[in-house]
């Protein structure tokens, strides 16, 4: 219509247009993405935040999970090879030291797979948390 108007857009006006819609696109699916990964964060520490010596931290951004678990007495790389070995999941050691334990866990947009994870994340937890308990 513009063209029959005779107000005519040069190819490179039409290239601009091409361009702004392929960012807004991209711009919405990123966001849904940001959206669907809080939903999971929210969700995990809600669920993880009322085992026992848990406390998820509070995050302004990136798509990972940190929980401090200091109450367990034990070194974050030992918990970690826990969750490992009877979780199967993955935490990178934050804080490389025993005075305080924290733990980050990578998160994705499969909500399926976090659910899964972090159910087994919380089991080997309050077993752990049990363990601790029971020789402290």
């Amino acid at each position: 219509k513009l063209a029959s108007s005779g107000a005519g857009l040069s190819g490179s006006s039409i290239m601009m247009m091409h361009k702004f819609l392929a960012w807004a696109e991209c711009s919405a699916r990123l966001e849904a993405t940001v959206s669907r990964i809080r939903r999971v964060r929210r969700g995990a520490s809600s669920m993880l935040s009322k085992i026992p010596g848990i406390r998820c931290l509070p995050s302004s951004g990136g798509f990972h999970l940190a929980v401090e678990l200091t109450e367990f007495e034990l070194s974050p790389a030992e918990v970690a090879e826990v969750l490992r070995e009877e979780a199967g999941v993955c935490a990178v050691a934050m804080a490389p030291d025993r005075r305080r334990c924290i733990l980050r866990f990578s998160l994705t947009e499969d909500e399926q797979l976090l659910a899964h994870a972090f159910r087994a994340i919380a089991v080997s937890l309050r077993s752990l948390a049990r363990d601790v308990k029971a020789t402290g």
